[in-house]
């Protein structure tokens, strides 16, 4: 925007830059921030107390040629500056910024957000991947994307510096959470790329720094992450649960002078409206790994209980009334499972277990079928006991699938925090006596205790 240079006004008292292009002798700008600043408060000074009028008032061309100074070609000698490239220095810094950049973590933190840097491949397993992605769709569309190597040396310190993402950051252990890299284009125009990968679990990304999507220009940060969630149209539902970046590379979108939006120009609108048609499919893969992971844990559920069942009738065959309970159990598990398959609300790697299971169970309801009649028939006078003809199905090869992590919460407070809400000190005394005089009481033991927090928690995210 060409005021960047004025940003160092209020940090130091002088700013010099040095500049040489290979073969040339360099050129030095000097701005006096220190003489400017006493010259403009001794104005203001003056016009407060009435000493000066109007026309007296320094004008900006002049307080700018009195405070700056710019060398001619040839004048600052090569071996003041021999190499190619630029160098810029701030003398007097103020105290308080001098303790901000003196320190590592503050300034690489900053840098973070507003260089254009490259993942750290050590840590971030998609590192690599996304910038090949990156690189190859630019360059299909005639497009030009760079990221920098950049070291910070901070006094001894020094770090070498990354964008932010690990893999510690979220859950990537499954083949559905990307990365997902998407062009951001419509019918005459390429504006850029957007990259996400989705949490594994059901629930937004743990880091609020990194929660969900970054627009930048190239690598230079627009606003903030949560300024991007009014582009998604699902909100936050499951925009917290990726994280990623809005990659703009069209020259003629530009950040406006505050760097928190896009300045207003004829392609805006048109980015904004490729840009929804990125974020829908985002929602739409969102949306369609959480009904695969409600869909896994119903048939999960289905194959431990459906077990537990075959279990009970392999060992307690006389007991008519368990049986007809066991059998009614079944019939709304077979019901279920049909309805999911006719549906087609099965993970499509899964539908023929689930097929298979529903084949099952039907046999495992005809056994028990049959024992009930030899039941009744040992009861009816004058008639023999007859034998089974039917062999109760074998069920060992079916196995749940984990699909959600499943931590022990020690009180419901944790859960509680682990959700993310936030509640002040009276809700959190209120959930203790829940706590104490509703769940754990209803506990038998520990374990039950366990299950009963991971049931509410999986409830609730199964609402989302």
């Amino acid at each position: 925007m060409g005021i960047g240079i004025y940003s160092a006004y209020h940090l130091c008292d002088k700013l010099t830059i040095t500049s040489k292009k290979e073969n040339n002798t360099p050129n030095k700008l000097t701005m006096y921030f220190a003489k400017m600043k006493s010259i403009l408060s001794e104005q203001r000074a003056l016009r407060l107390n009435g000493e000066i009028d109007g026309d007296r008032i320094i004008d900006l061309q002049t307080l700018l040629e009195t405070c700056v100074e710019i060398t001619e070609p040839g004048e600052t000698p090569t071996k003041d500056f021999p190499n190619t490239g630029t160098r810029i220095e701030l003398s007097g810094i103020s105290e308080y910024f001098y303790s901000e950049i003196s320190n590592i973590d503050i300034t690489s933190r900053y840098l973070q957000d507003v260089l254009p840097l490259k993942f750290n491949t050590a840590s971030f397993a998609h590192a690599n991947l996304i910038e090949e992605k990156i690189s190859d769709a630019c360059e299909r569309n005639s497009s030009y994307f760079e990221s920098v190597n950049v070291t910070l040396q901070v006094n001894s310190q020094t770090k070498e510096l990354y964008k932010p993402y690990s893999d510690s950051d979220f859950h990537n252990n499954h083949a559905e959470g990307g990365p997902y890299i998407l062009e951001i284009k419509d019918d005459e125009f390429f504006y850029g790329v957007a990259w996400g990968c989705l949490n594994s679990e059901r629930r937004k990304i743990k880091n609020s720094d990194l929660r969900g999507f970054l627009i930048r220009k190239q690598g230079f940060a627009i606003g903030k992450r949560a300024s991007a969630v009014k582009h998604f149209p699902r909100g936050n539902t499951f925009f917290d649960r990726y994280i990623g970046e809005i990659i703009i590379t069209n020259p003629n979108l530009l950040p406006n002078a505050s760097r928190n939006d896009i300045e207003y120009s004829f392609m805006r609108e048109r980015f904004f409206n490729a840009l929804l048609t990125c974020t829908t499919e985002f929602d739409g893969i969102a949306n369609a790994f959480q009904e695969n992971c409600k869909a896994d844990a119903v048939l999960n559920d289905l194959i431990v209980n459906v077990k537990e069942i075959s279990n009970k009738v392999n060992t307690r065959l006389q007991n008519s009334d368990e049986l007809l309970i066991l059998y009614t159990k079944l019939t709304s598990y077979k019901n279920t499972l049909s309805d999911r398959i006719k549906s087609k609300r099965i993970r499509e790697t899964r539908v023929e277990e689930a097929q298979e299971l529903e084949k099952n169970i039907i046999s495992l309801m005809e056994y028990i079928q049959e024992r009930l009649t030899i039941n009744v028939s040992k009861k009816t006078e004058n008639k023999k006991p007859q034998k089974s003809t039917k062999k109760s199905p074998d069920f060992s090869e079916f196995k749940s699938e984990e699909t959600l992590q499943n931590p022990k919460y020690e009180s419901l407070l944790s859960l509680i925090n682990d959700l993310e809400f936030s509640f002040d000190e009276k809700i959190g005394y209120l959930l203790e006596i829940i706590d104490e005089r509703f769940i754990q009481a209803l506990a038998k033991n520990k374990e039950e205790y366990y299950s009963f927090l991971l049931n509410l928690r999986n409830e609730f995210l199964n609402e989302d």
